[in-house]
C-alpha cells in the first residue's frame, strides 16, 4: 500500500490519464490540478464539471459579445466582454488554489450578481433575468457542496423577496 501511494504521488499525471477517455475529457483533465485528482473520484468529477461549466460560459459569453441587438442596447456586448476575464479568473482560482468550494461559490455569486444586477438596473422591470437566479444554488451544489447550496438557496429566496416587496 505504501509503495502504491508513493508511486501515485511521484507521478500524479497517471491519476488523470485514462486510456479509454475521449480526447475532450483528457483536455479537461489537463486543466485540473493534480491535488484534486488525488482526493478521489468525487472531487475529480466536480472539478471536471466546474471546468466544463466555465468553458460553456466562455463560449456563450464570447458569442453574446458579438450580438448588439440583445436587450436593444449596446451595453450588453460590453458586459459580455467584461465577463471573459472574470470567467478566466475563476478558472485560474481553481488551478491556483485547488479549492472546489471557492470556485463553486464564485460561480454561484457571479450568476446571482448578474441576475439581480440586471433586475436592479432596469428598476425591477426586467424580471426575465430572475429566471436564472435558481442556477446559483444549483451551481453551488454541483461544485461546492450541500452547505454552499443551502446558503445560496437562502440568498436566492431573500433576493426574490426583495424584488417582490421593494
Amino acid at each position: 500500500k505504501q509503495r502504491e501511494t508513493t508511486r501515485i504521488l511521484a507521478a500524479p499525471s497517471r491519476v488523470l490519464r485514462h486510456h479509454a477517455a475521449p480526447p475532450w475529457l483528457r483536455a479537461i483533465d489537463r486543466l485540473i490540478p493534480h491535488a484534486i485528482a488525488l482526493r478521489g473520484p468525487d472531487p475529480l468529477r466536480r472539478a471536471r464539471l466546474a471546468v466544463g461549466i466555465i468553458a460553456a460560459a466562455l463560449v456563450s459569453v464570447a458569442w453574446s459579445a458579438t450580438q448588439e441587438q440583445i436587450l436593444g442596447t449596446r451595453l450588453f456586448p460590453l458586459l459580455a466582454t467584461s465577463l471573459i476575464p472574470v470567467l478566466l479568473g475563476i478558472a485560474w482560482v481553481l488551478r491556483a488554489t485547488s479549492s472546489l468550494a471557492l470556485v463553486g461559490n464564485l460561480l454561484a455569486g457571479l450568476v446571482f450578481v448578474l441576475a439581480m444586477g440586471a433586475t436592479a438596473a432596469s428598476g425591477g422591470g426586467y424580471v426575465g433575468a430572475l429566471v436564472f437566479l435558481p442556477i446559483a444554488p444549483a451551481l453551488a451544489a454541483i461544485v461546492a457542496g450541500r452547505r454552499a447550496a443551502l446558503v445560496w438557496a437562502l440568498l436566492t429566496c431573500l433576493g426574490l423577496y426583495g424584488v417582490a416587496h421593494l
